[in-house]
């Protein structure tokens, strides 16, 4: 039974197993070991991940890493020695294209929370911070949630690897996740902040933040051109 399935560049839903990048990596045809050169399956994976969002890549990585793993007889925490066999992390990047330690990046995204990981396909939250947030508790990270409301913030990697390391040393508490959010940032000195609610009212569901961002500075151009420079 499929467990996953990925969006194809035309928008349509297919069963992983599939795919040319995901597939079995043995997988025979009329007889013959079905082999894509390393040149191929980089444009194909650079043709599909470039129409899918962060979560959808991020599971698409770690249902490959889990499978290879099932097929190795090898638990998840263990690494293969034998210098005939690669690490599942390996053989994804070498499919793939991204490193080794960029699939690890990905991968470690799906432990965020629903609400979080949404933030990060709208592109309100950064891939970077998103990384370092992902390493927190659920609770840590819906904490964190309250936090950004309060300050009408988005953490930047620097504030969201401070937060990681509070959690680390078990001293992360909702009021010192308010106290970062809340620090003015270099070049935001002078900020106007909405919420999504506000701007929503105003703006069809299916608008991202990045869209609406859009849509606010063309209006502001033609509003200034027409009331400044007439």
């Amino acid at each position: 039974m499929q467990t996953w399935v990925l969006r194809s560049p035309a928008n349509i839903w297919v069963p992983l197993c599939c795919h040319p990048l995901f597939g079995d990596v043995n997988q025979r045809k009329g007889g013959k070991r079905n082999n894509l050169s390393q040149t191929c399956k980089h444009k194909l994976a650079e043709t599909v991940f470039n129409s899918i969002s962060y979560s959808e890549k991020a599971f698409a990585y770690k249902l490959k890493n889990d499978v290879l793993k099932r097929k190795s007889g090898r638990k998840k925490s263990q690494v293969d020695h034998k210098k005939t066999r690669k690490r599942s992390i390996d053989i994804i990047s070498e499919d793939c294209g991204d490193s080794p330690k960029q699939v690890q990046r990905y991968i470690s995204l799906t432990k965020l929370i629903p609400e979080m990981l949404q933030k990060l396909d709208d592109e309100i939250i950064s891939f970077c911070p998103a990384v370092e947030i992902a390493a927190l508790s659920e609770k840590e990270q819906r904490e964190l949630l309250v936090a950004m409301e309060y300050a009408q913030a988005i953490p930047s990697l620097s504030q969201a690897q401070r937060i990681r390391q509070l959690s680390k040393e078990k001293q992360l508490s909702l009021e010192k996740m308010e106290e970062i959010m809340c620090e003015v940032k270099k070049g935001e000195i002078t900020r106007v902040a909405f919420t999504n609610e506000q701007l929503h009212k105003y703006f069809p569901n299916s608008y991202t933040p990045a869209m609406m961002k859009r849509e606010i500075l063309a209006l502001l151009k033609l509003w200034k051109k027409e009331s400044w420079e007439s």
